[in-house]
């Protein structure tokens, strides 16, 4: 990478303290506020050097859009948390974005992200209360695949089982029953769960600033397969 002014050095400081600090990356008129410049132009400026250097991404678009890139040549993937899905009933999903993950050497499919499970009606594919779940959003998913799906306006993680034109939502915790889909019930499929995390010691967070405690993080990525190799967690 190529070697940062004083003033760059600051502004990607202030982007990485502002992302640990608050969960979510800096505004470009936040950023004018904490270097106490008068203008967006130069701080745009800054950001377009940064970025050229390979230091931050910019996600066109989108207030919010500055990621930092990660230190130490270590690919990752930054996918946002949204909210929470429920494993048990159908709840409402609270649609904001708690924060940014990396997920260091995994390519995650365009557009994923990343929601909190509360239930454990899908323990049975080792999906627990709490796991995060990593969603590639599609409107389709084949037969056996875990779903993130709205029903009558609320969300829920199941399994799909479709047979000939019934439609069921199936939990895997063996006290549960299926969740049959009416015709007269809206259905929607937000996306197919292609990965699990999970923390392996209880104190342990995902730091969302790149670079730092890299070495403390622990988590499994539990990948979908099954004896087809689809639609399924280990």
């Amino acid at each position: 990478m190529d070697q940062l002014t004083k003033k760059q050095e600051e502004v990607l400081f202030l982007i990485r303290k502002f992302l640990r600090d608050k969960g979510y990356p800096p505004t470009v008129r936040e950023l004018v506020f904490l270097t106490g410049r008068k203008s967006t132009a130069g701080v745009q400026k800054i950001l377009d050097a940064l970025e050229r250097k390979g230091h931050i991404k910019k996600a066109p678009g989108r207030s919010r859009g500055i990621v930092p890139l990660p230190l130490g040549g270590v690919q990752s993937f930054w996918v946002p948390l949204v909210g929470w899905v429920a494993a048990g009933s159908p709840a409402p999903a609270e649609e904001h974005i708690e924060g940014y993950h990396a997920l260091d050497g995994f390519a995650a499919p365009e557009g994923s992200f990343l929601l909190r499970v509360r239930g454990d009606s899908m323990i049975g594919d080792h999906i627990q209360d709490g796991d995060l779940i990593l969603v590639s959003p599609q409107a389709r998913a084949e037969d056996g695949a875990i779903v993130v799906a709205m029903v009558d306006g609320e969300t829920t993680v199941k399994r799909l089982c479709r047979s000939g034109d019934r439609i069921q939502l199936l939990p895997s915790h063996p006290a549960m029953e299926p969740l049959s889909i009416r015709q007269d019930v809206q259905l929607r499929i937000i996306g197919k769960v292609v990965a699990v995390l999970r923390f392996l010691e209880p104190a342990c967070s995902l730091s969302p600033v790149p670079g730092m405690h890299r070495e403390s993080w622990k988590y499994a990525l539990h990948h979908q397969r099954d004896d087809k190799g689809r639609g399924c967690v280990e």
